[in-house]
């Protein structure tokens, strides 16, 4: 693994708690990505974002326009894994770095319950007193749902409930619950991470089996055989 010179761009100390610790060797994957993950170096830690060394195997911007991105490490306790998204690039001496921001709490790999598969959609998401938007979603579960909101947008903790537009003909219209709220430093754009709230178990079907057609749908586009 080529090694950059350690980077000089401003790093305050208060790193995020999700991200793994400096000189830690990563693995980077995205659903429908690469069948095998990137691998790389964290080089630094700064104002709720992490760098990594920019893969030597992909190209620079690649992470830029490639939705969530999980980070896994391993630990004396076993792999751990964050999800995040690439905010902007940068440069460590002559070497290119990749800026993330961790959108989920970091977790073992075993303690996850539901799948996830990446979805871009319109959703609408409500709350109290008739406060509604739109957002654009980035990932859907049988367990929740992890969504863009547009800049200038309300505090994405206030909503209570979305529809999620499916496939078939209806949205599923559920009651969600804030799990994680992440912005993109410089801007006022926002992501919400939601667990569903007593889900219907029609709902719950429907939305198992959208992850379902999606992962083999996924699965075909990357060349794999069933």
């Amino acid at each position: 693994m080529r090694r950059a010179a350690r980077t000089t761009a401003e790093a305050p100390p208060d790193a995020a708690p999700a991200a793994p610790p400096v000189d830690t060797r990563v693995e980077l994957s995205w659903p429908g990505g690469p069948r095998r993950p990137y691998r790389s170096v964290v080089e630094a830690h700064g104002n709720g974002t992490f760098a990594v060394l920019a893969p030597l195997d992909g190209p620079l911007n690649a992470g830029l326009d490639a939705g969530p991105v999980e980070v896994g490490w391993v630990t004396g306790r076993g792999i751990r894994q964050v999800r995040a998204v690439v905010v902007s690039t940068g440069l460590s001496g002559a070497v290119p770095l990749w800026w993330l921001v961790a959108t989920a709490p970091a977790s073992f790999l075993q303690r996850r319950e539901f799948v996830r598969v990446p979805a871009t959609v319109i959703v609408r998401l409500e709350g109290p007193d008739g406060i509604a938007t739109a957002a654009v979603s980035t990932d859907v579960s049988e367990g929740g749902v992890g969504c863009w909101l547009a800049e200038g947008d309300l505090d994405p903790s206030v909503f209570t409930s979305v529809a999620l537009p499916l496939d078939d003909d209806a949205p599923v219209v559920a009651a969600i619950r804030p799990v994680r709220v992440a912005g993109v430093p410089g801007t006022a754009r926002r992501w919400l991470g939601a667990e569903f709230v007593d889900l219907p178990d029609a709902d719950a079907v429907r939305l198992r089996r959208h992850v379902y057609a999606r992962q083999i749908s996924l699965r075909r586009t990357r060349g794999h055989a069933f």
